[in-house]
């Protein structure tokens, strides 16, 4: 997998294409995954229960992930905020149409909410 910062929503290519299939909700703060393809990307707003408007995302925290592996497709489902602040995902992956014996749950090492 390779993992990039995203400086703001407007660095997705093709954004009208992406599709988006679930979200998390922890300490005040929205993770909101968009796939396109075999890549993925988690949009972080902070402080979505105090904001009247349009919401931007964080441009520290937002990223952009892909893999060379699913090629096919890597699409996150969905995100979660697990104990001591760990970024959980499921995704569907595929190496080739018709696959159906890669999906998963991971967590990213290293990354915690803040």
């Amino acid at each position: 997998m390779a993992v990039a910062k995203l400086n703001n929503a407007n660095d997705c290519y093709a954004a009208s294409s992406y599709a988006s299939q679930g979200f998390g909700y922890s300490n005040d703060t929205l993770y909101v995954p968009l796939t396109y393809k075999n890549v993925s990307v988690v949009l972080v707003y902070r402080h979505p229960s105090t904001a009247s408007g349009t919401l931007k995302s964080d441009a520290d925290l937002s990223f952009r992930i892909t893999s060379a592996a699913y090629a096919d497709l890597f699409e996150i489902e969905g995100v979660g905020i697990g104990s001591g602040g760990k970024l959980w995902f499921s995704t569907n992956r595929r190496t080739k149409a018709g696959d159906t014996a890669h999906d998963g749950v991971h967590y990213f090492n290293g990354f915690k909410a803040a």
